[in-house]
Order: structure tokens, then sequence, then C-alpha cells
């Protein structure tokens, strides 16, 4: 297994880094071959023991399963209604992601779709031109979750529903989506 950093361990309190890897790993390590950013605080030492406490103590890793489930399912349903609009669901825990289909989008990008769940009320993250990722909150009250997210969703297939086809219009002078070589946030080469 590889060593990886986690920089999210101070709880977005502080910044702070730890480093994972197996016993094959950290034994080629010798001092002064691997650096970290923020490692070799006590008070970040401290404030991650207190991070990684919360997600003991509150379930975190139980509640994040639970409501990942629900997500897919949710997800799952919006792709099998919009089959020629979705192309993939997919993540992992709460971190997923709907892929569009490039040519039946046209004109739409993933940006374009971002943008009106915001007015939705739902804030997603734009990627590549034709992904959008949602993460929803893993919040300590969960008395509404499920609410919540039937809301979320509601918004996404309002967007495909409604506004998609406006979106389609109000681009019709731009180049489709399924045409573009390079993202129209970062300027990666998308076929490289």
């Amino acid at each position: 297994m590889l060593g990886y950093e986690m920089e999210a361990l101070g709880g977005g309190v502080i910044p702070v880094s730890a480093v994972l890897a197996d016993k094959d790993v950290m034994l080629h390590i010798k001092l002064g071959q691997h650096g970290s950013t923020f490692g070799g605080n006590p008070l970040a030492s401290v404030v991650a023991t207190a991070s990684l406490d919360v997600i003991e103590q509150e379930k975190l890793v139980k509640r994040s399963a639970s409501l990942r489930e629900e997500l897919r399912i949710q997800l799952n349903e919006i792709k099998k209604q919009f089959s020629n609009y979705i192309k993939e669901v997919r993540g992992r825990g709460l971190f997923n992601a709907v892929e569009f289909n490039s040519e039946s989008l046209s004109l739409v990008s993933a940006y374009d779709i971002c943008l009106s769940l915001k007015e939705r009320g739902v804030l997603a993250k734009p990627t590549h031109n034709t992904i959008v990722r949602l993460t929803p909150p893993l919040k300590k009250k969960q008395l509404n979750r499920s609410d919540e997210l039937r809301e979320g969703f509601k918004a996404l297939h309002d967007v495909l529903e409604i506004d998609l086809s406006n979106l389609q219009n109000t681009n019709s002078g731009k180049t489709p989506v399924s045409h573009l070589t390079e993202c129209d946030r970062c300027g990666r080469n998308l076929y490289a």
C-alpha cells in the first residue's frame, strides 16, 4: 500500500497533516526524506486528535455510509428517469458525481447545470464540462437529512426536466460540449 497525506485532519479549525502507510512503506523512509506542510505542530496534533474523537463519538463513518446509500438510490433513480442525459453515477461515501452525456447535453455544460442548481438552492461543483460533483454535508443534527436530500434531488430533477431546454436555447450560439477539446473551467485537454 502506498502512503498518502490527509490535510483535512484539522477539522476545518487548523491546518494539519498526517501520513498513513503500511510498514513496508514506512520502513523505507529515512529521516529527512519526507516532509509535511503542516506536520510537527503540537497545537495541530491536539486539534487532529480532537477531530478524530468527533469522528468516532458522533459515528460519522456509519452516518456517512447510511446517507451514501440514500444518496446513491436517489441519484440512480434520476439516472433512470433521464437516461438520455445521464451517462454515469459514481462516487465513494458522500462524494458523488453525475456524468452527463455530452451529445445529449449539446450546448449545455456542467457549469450551466450547477448555476441552475444554485438558483434552486443546491451547491454543486462542475468538472470538465460534463461532470457535476455532489457532496452533501455530514451535519451533526440528522433530523431532516432525508428531507434535505429529497429537496436536492427535486432540484436536480427540475433542472433536467424544466431548465435544460431553456439552457439549450440560451446557449444556441456556443460550441457544443461534445465538440470541446478543453475543459471550460481549467483548460485541461479532455482527450490527452
